[in-house]
């Protein structure tokens, strides 16, 4: 079956009903494609099973049909790949595919340089114009590939506006945050924003870092609550925006 999923690029504007395909319940189902006159192929997976001690590969959900394609905020920065829901009657409209925790499934273009099982991914995104040398010579300097490699599903801020999640059932977690200047890991204190909505959960709330300019700090913004994992995160009513100072805030590594 692996044959039916061959995709001609991931420009969204040129996607075509050729490039829809279903991913349901596959683990780790193989994409092909045409670089250069060779066809060459690579595997995408869903999520891993972070209630398992294993860490087992969840299988994509039910419904997943649609297209890869190439998403980027800013030129000058990495963008990522994602898969938009869509069928074969409708190319232009479409919503992304989201994972667990209600934000969308990605593969990062700072994970795609590094990780050799996607250097032919790398390769279509260059020969559609997607991504220059230059760029991809940014992610090799802002994310070493020793780093990158083992952090797939790391949580990296490239645009510092960029949502992140952040475990109900959690104290504090790590955030990579990346700018002109390289990449500063950073230890985020969590008991104050998630305040009330702390507990043996497995769901998260949905955050952005935000320069409060009364105080002059950063705050983190939470203006989504997701109960359990796999629900649809819920818009809050009130935007919370802890107001203490940054040291509280942040404990930075």
């Amino acid at each position: 079956r692996d044959r039916h999923r061959i995709i001609s690029t991931l420009d969204v504007q040129c996607i075509r009903g050729t490039d829809i395909y279903d991913l349901s319940f596959y683990k780790k189902p193989r994409i092909q494609t045409i670089v250069g006159n060779e066809k060459c192929s690579f595997r995408v997976d869903y999520a891993s099973d972070v209630l398992t001690e294993k860490s087992k590969y969840l299988v994509f959900p039910p419904r997943t049909e649609g297209f890869l394609y190439y998403h980027q905020q800013r030129d000058s920065l990495p963008g990522e790949v994602r898969f938009c829901l869509a069928d074969v009657s409708d190319t232009h409209t479409g919503t992304d595919l989201l994972l667990p925790n209600g934000l969308p499934w990605s593969i990062p273009l700072w994970y795609i340089v590094s990780a050799p099982r996607y250097k032919i991914l790398l390769q279509k995104l260059i020969a559609d114009g997607l991504v220059s040398t230059e760029l991809v010579q940014r992610c090799e300097w802002m994310f070493p590939a020793a780093w990158a490699r083992k952090r797939r599903r790391a949580t990296v801020l490239v645009n510092w506006n960029d949502v992140f999640a952040v475990a109900i059932d959690t104290k504090h977690m790590k955030l990579w945050i990346a700018g002109e200047k390289g990449m500063e890991e950073t230890m985020l204190l969590t008991g104050r924003i998630l305040s009330e909505y702390a507990g043996d959960s497995t769901g998260c709330v949905h955050a952005r870092i935000e320069y409060d300019p009364v105080h002059e700090i950063d705050v983190v913004n939470v203006f989504k609550v997701q109960k359990t994992a796999g629900q649809v995160p819920l818009s809050l009513n009130r935007r919370v925006k802890p107001t203490f100072s940054s040291l509280a805030l942040w404990l930075k590594t």
